[in-house]
């Protein structure tokens, strides 16, 4: 009675465990010292089979139990299914004499056959790493492996490994093979204490250095490694940039692959590590090398993003914006870009953007109305809001009187541009009481129609990946690393078709 009772509240106290499906005994229970696991059916059809079978013959509506888990109580040594003892055989009011299946009818000759373990009767193996360490000894690493997963189906010994190259021992850790054999070299790096069959897992490629002209007999391959349009002009512009340029110091990687190799940091985002790697130079002389070019490319390239005269921009204005805004001077936006948390408190407080709810870099980016840059600020602090970031950055001390200034409806700056006389031009707001007007709905799209171009240009400049994981280390180049992205994507095509415009236009001058 005392028993009954106290089986009752445990499964009263359990309501929310999963039991056996047979017994009363669930997930951590502890009988005897042995704490208690549940199992699934196993994936083998054979033995979910036999499972099967025990468990019908024990529970008459098993057929009826969803999910069924079966408790380690139920198999020999009460410890869950071993090898050797994978099927259930200890019932309360039965016990079977067989614990386990004979795979023999299914296993083809030419399977790996497992020995089975010589143990002493007396002392039998509780547990399945005892038993894996008697096998391991018989099979070598990769039939032993995948002798474990029966799930896999028949182990074919020819499909486990095959050497294909005939080797030759070089040292005591490396293995070369014959160039006979391999069109490409490859050589096997070993670790300290490794077998050389050990060895084959951590096979690597004998690679050559990267050189630029890897990269430059594929365009779209080069365009992906760089950014740029094609090769020709990145020789032009690495021809301009080191002309005259004394400040690169010389070392075993020529001028030309120290300039892709920047250029791979920028758009790919490539870390130091691989990039000594990739061009096998010390890590040092890496980062070396990329800090100097990022102050090369910086003051060469800044000329790239030019501020236009009203008359050129009125020259090349799209006649659609000419005709709706026709006093438009720029077109601005702001853009922020993730970065790590600073350790000190009063950096967080500046870099926390609520808007991203992140730490973040901000800046202020402005083209013209035919969709180029024409203005970029450098990078700040997160938290400042937009109307501050137009204030300090400089941008309307290069506008005129009379220019109009095109922007999102975050931008209220309007106290800032109506004493210089100048026009903002922002989508109107939306009453909260009311439904928006024809008139205000066809103003917001024909605004989104012209301000699309900067969105475009923002998500040029973001394919450049370094721009997405820059760290605390580049804080004095960060700047500068964004306006040499700002400045590359101008040697893409235009993002507006440009209109004919006559050079000898006197207004251009």
């Amino acid at each position: 009675m005392a028993s009954a009772l106290k089986e009752s509240s445990l499964r009263v106290c359990g309501g929310g465990k999963q039991y056996c499906v047979i017994c009363h005994n669930y997930r951590g229970k502890i009988i005897e010292g042995r704490v208690v696991r549940l199992h699934k059916l196993p994936t083998n059809k054979q033995l979910k089979r036999a499972w099967e079978q025990r468990l019908r013959l024990i529970r008459q509506d098993y057929n009826t139990v969803k999910n069924p888990r079966l408790c380690s109580e139920h198999f020999v040594g009460k410890r869950g299914p071993v090898f050797g003892d994978d099927v259930p055989s200890v019932f309360p009011n039965r016990t079977f004499p067989l614990s386990t299946i004979n795979r023999d009818d299914e296993a083809p000759a030419a399977e790996v056959e497992i020995p089975e373990p010589e143990v002493d009767a007396a002392q039998p193996l509780d547990s399945f790493e005892e038993q894996q360490s008697c096998l391991q000894g018989e099979l070598s690493l990769p039939a032993f492996s995948v002798s474990l997963h029966d799930y896999a189906g028949p182990v074919v010994t020819s499909t486990i490994f095959r050497p294909t190259h005939s080797t030759k021992k070089v040292g005591p850790d490396t293995t070369f093979v014959d160039a006979s054999v391999q069109t490409e070299p490859f050589v096997c790096v070993g670790m300290p204490g490794n077998s050389a069959e050990t060895q084959t897992d951590f096979c690597s490629q004998n690679y050559t250095p990267l050189r630029y002209e890897h990269v430059s007999q594929n365009e779209e391959v080069f365009r992906a490694y760089t950014g740029m349009p094609n090769t020709g002009t990145a020789v032009a512009v690495f021809e301009e940039v080191i002309k005259g340029e004394s400040g690169v110091r010389k070392c075993s990687l020529r001028l030309l692959d120290q300039f892709l190799m920047t250029l791979m940091r920028l758009r790919l985002g490539l870390v130091i590590t691989d990039l000594s790697f990739r061009f096998s130079i010390p890590k040092s002389t890496c980062s070396r090398i990329i800090n100097k070019w990022v102050d090369i490319l910086h003051s060469r390239l800044s000329s790239l993003i030019y501020w236009p005269t009203r008359g050129q921009v009125n020259a090349t204005m799209p006649s659609d914006v000419k005709e709706r805004f026709p006093m438009t001077r720029v077109i601005i936006d702001c853009t922020e870009l993730f970065t790590e948390t600073p350790r000190s408190l009063a950096d967080q407080s500046l870099m926390y953007s609520h808007y991203k709810s992140h730490m973040t870099w901000k800046a202020l980016v402005g083209v013209t109305p035919n969709g180029v840059v024409s203005f970029v600020s450098d990078l700040w602090a997160g938290s400042i809001s937009d109307k501050q970031l137009v204030a300090k950055s400089g941008m309307l001390d290069l506008c005129e009187q009379g220019d109009a200034i095109m922007g999102d409806k975050g931008f209220l700056i309007s106290d800032l541009t109506t004493p210089r006389g100048m026009q903002l031009i922002i989508p109107p707001k939306k009453n909260k009481a009311k439904q928006m007007s024809v008139v205000d709905l066809v103003l917001t799209r024909r605004i989104a129609n012209v301000r699309i171009h900067v969105e475009r240009h923002m998500e040029r400049v973001k394919n450049y990946r370094i721009l997405n994981s820059l760290t605390g280390t580049m804080k004095a180049n960060v700047s500068k690393v964004w306006r040499i992205c700002n400045s590359l994507t101008t040697l893409l095509p235009p993002l507006h078709p440009h209109e004919y415009v006559d050079e000898d236009d006197p207004t251009l001058q």
